[in-house]
């Protein structure tokens, strides 16, 4: 079994096997693996099937077309908001689970969802606000409980432990920016006990 998040979804393949269909060097790889490489498998084949190149990609979404080539690869980790902006410019169902197509692209953070006023992460979130603002909002709670448990000689150990910069954490607590699989799974394995951050 595989311990901790390893650096790339096509980490989990076994060597020399091919993404997204490789065989798998774990018998139960975890959530994120399954997301990234659902997400990679669905849109690879829509760019397949309308000729698409990661330059065209980057043309229609000004994404960079090294991060859609990363993500299609399986070396990096797709974000909400990359998900959600290849979904919305795209009108395709990438994430596994009903998605409210047809909406805008997501806002630069969750936070940016809330009621006026309200505060992260616990204040109410506007109606119709997309469910990834939902899910990040529950995984923003969760955590916040988490590090603010802690004295601040801890809370100040818990980005290096997790091999993530102070900047991610602070972003995740306060709601400015979207979280990414590889940030949650190194932060839950990270922290003591057997946290689960990823509803």
């Amino acid at each position: 079994m595989i311990r901790g998040l390893l650096p790339s979804p096509a980490a989990y393949l076994n060597s020399g096997q091919p993404w997204p269909d490789g065989a798998l060097n774990t018998s139960t790889p975890p959530e994120e693996f399954l997301l990234a490489r659902h997400v990679s498998r669905v849109f690879g084949a829509y760019c397949a099937a309308h000729g698409l190149s990661t330059y065209n990609v980057q043309q229609k979404t000004n994404v960079s077309a090294s991060v859609i080539a990363k993500m299609l690869s399986g070396r990096s980790w797709p974000s909400f908001a990359l998900v959600a902006c290849l979904e919305h410019e795209y009108g395709i169902a990438l994430w596994m689970s009903q998605q409210h197509l047809g909406q805008p692209p997501l806002a630069p953070g969750p936070a940016s969802y809330l009621v006026s006023g309200a505060p992260w992460p616990a204040g109410a979130l506007q109606p119709g606000a997309p469910p990834e603002a939902h899910r990040a909002k529950k995984i923003s709670q969760k955590f916040h409980s988490l590090y603010y448990a802690r004295p601040h000689s801890q809370q100040t150990q818990i980005a290096p432990r997790a091999g993530i910069s102070q900047h991610a954490v602070q972003t995740l607590l306060d709601g400015t920016a979207w979280p990414d699989l590889s940030t949650i799974t190194r932060l839950e394995k990270s922290l003591p006990g057997k946290i689960k951050l990823w509803t």
